[in-house]
């Protein structure tokens, strides 16, 4: 029963992020799960999920990693090589995009890392 409830707060939740990419199609969506890597990405009405995993097929927790600041630097190639998978953007291309991500997630992880300081 627990399961089936489990089930289905993630499919509303889904649906939800997906609603909500419909609504603002011309914005980039980029929504990532912590507890699992999902990763859920749209534009222009165009939406992709998926999960980050390694190239040959593990888990490593990369967005949790990604917002440890501590492994931030072990893990942000991992994350970075998840969304070129994703959308099929070569790194010489989308270089200016990657090199934003990893600034903007590195503030974030400095910041939580401060707010864990202050706890």
């Amino acid at each position: 029963m627990i399961n089936k409830i489990r089930e289905w707060i993630d499919t509303q939740r889904s649906l939800n992020v997906q609603r909500f990419a419909h609504q603002n199609r011309r914005l980039l969506v980029m929504v990532f799960d912590p507890q699992d890597d999902t990763m859920f990405i749209s534009f222009g009405d165009k939406q992709i999920s998926g999960r980050i995993r390694s190239a040959d097929g593990l888990d490593y927790d990369v967005v949790k990693g990604v917002l440890e600041h501590s492994t931030f630097s072990d893990q942000i190639d991992r994350f970075l090589g998840g969304i070129i998978f994703a959308i099929s953007l070569p790194v010489t291309v989308g270089n200016l995009f990657y090199s934003f991500i990893d600034g903007a997630l590195f503030k974030i992880s400095e910041a939580l890392d401060k707010e864990k300081q202050k706890l």
